[in-house]
């Protein structure tokens, strides 16, 4: 060893960081990820202009903010996990307006 220079001690067999998938670009992790994917399609088609791809941008912005309050309603009633498996979104979207508030039936 080198005078001076300290070497950590790393485990090469544990795979680095940037290996793993950042969580969005997981389906499972995202239910936004249909809009997510068709406004960076919109973004890559069109040289990144902004502009051009507004409505794509909207979409999944309204979407992010459905989930989101869906989510925090999930969790305020304590059931878990807050944003619900891809399996039963559909009846979960069922339960709650464009808003994302919650429709009382009864």
């Amino acid at each position: 060893m080198e005078r001076g220079v300290r070497r950590p001690n790393v485990d090469v067999t544990e795979p680095s960081r940037r290996s793993f998938q950042y969580k969005a670009d997981i389906p499972e992790n995202n239910p936004c990820f249909e809009e997510m994917a068709m406004s960076l399609k919109c973004l890559d088609y069109n040289n990144y202009d902004r502009k051009a791809c507004h409505l794509y941008q909207e979409n999944y912005k309204l979407c992010r903010k459905f989930w989101d309050k869906v989510a925090r309603d999930r969790s305020s009633r304590d059931l878990y996990p807050p944003l619900p498996p891809p399996n039963e979104r559909e009846s979960v979207r069922a339960e709650y307006n464009l808003d994302g508030e919650r429709i009382v039936k009864g």
